[in-house]
């Protein structure tokens, strides 16, 4: 569940890079993340970390069963062959990825998304919340798995941690027993007086519909000094989730190439801003 620290550094730059530019959103608002077909568990506080080891699984064993001794030794009376049966050789199917762009979605009047290219799989469901400002990728209708991107909001968080909180409240509403298992924070250093960029990154558990699910959110906040005493500060987010037992092979199949394009995409918006 380890994420390296260069990838949430080239995300937390990234987003930095076109968060300074434009932005505009209602902040304040509880953020209501994608609702499933069947009800929801009810909001619950975040409680402290609880390790919960899942039990393995009886499987049950073939005998092994070996051929007869023969009963005499003779030319009439062949040698029993152990036959080894080769081992299925296991194929994965290929990924079609696709791109999902923000501009056809959000359309022209939104700045803040123009250009944002996300690769996501195309036998996955890619919709794209305008009202709460949330675009969603999941891979069934039961949204057990989903990838979540917050493109940007405007307000007037302190710091990365604290648009967290802002998030947190929407995720405790959505699972249950919602509890912190690891995080990480830094600022990132900007030649800009008056700038401050900081990222922060969170693995969580909780449970939906029954189902132990884990969490991880990547999160990067850029803060202005407009005046002597006021701030204006732009976060942008990336969560994603999966049941417990299927977690690493996600975030390892998709999750993973799904950050790495956000973060490169607004790097590349940026880059065209600049010029």
């Amino acid at each position: 569940m380890k994420i390296k620290k260069n990838r949430l550094v080239l995300f937390s730059l990234a987003m930095m890079s076109i968060l300074i530019m434009v932005g505009s959103s209602n902040a304040e608002n509880v953020i209501q993340f994608p609702s499933l077909e069947q009800p929801t568990p009810s909001p619950t506080t975040i409680l402290p970390f609880q390790s919960q080891i899942p039990q393995p699984t009886s499987t049950a064993v073939f005998p092994i069963i070996s051929p007869p001794a023969p009963t005499q030794a003779g030319p009439l009376i062949p040698t029993p062959q152990v036959i080894q049966t080769p081992k299925p050789i296991e194929v994965k199917p290929q990924i079609a990825w696709g791109t999902f762009n923000t501009y056809k979605e959000f359309g022209t009047g939104d700045k803040l998304l123009l250009g944002l290219d996300i690769d996501y799989p195309l036998n996955w469901k890619a919709q794209a919340d305008v009202y709460n400002r949330i675009i969603s990728f999941s891979e069934d209708p039961t949204g057990m798995v989903m990838f979540l991107v917050l493109p940007n909001y405007q307000g007037n968080w302190t710091d990365a941690y604290e648009f967290f909180t802002t998030i947190s409240s929407g995720l405790a509403q959505k699972f249950a027993n919602l509890s912190l298992l690891s995080q990480e924070s830094d600022s990132i250093p900007v030649e800009i007086i008056g700038v401050n960029s900081t990222y922060y990154k969170a693995d969580l558990q909780g449970s939906l519909q029954g189902r132990e699910m884990l969490l991880h959110a990547e999160i990067a906040v850029l803060r202005i000094q407009i005046t002597a005493t006021s701030y204006l500060s732009y976060a942008g987010a990336v969560i994603c989730y999966a049941p417990r037992e299927i977690y690493q092979e996600k975030f390892q199949t998709y999750f993973g190439r799904m950050i790495k394009s956000v973060a490169k995409s607004m790097e590349a918006v940026g880059k065209k801003k600049d010029g």
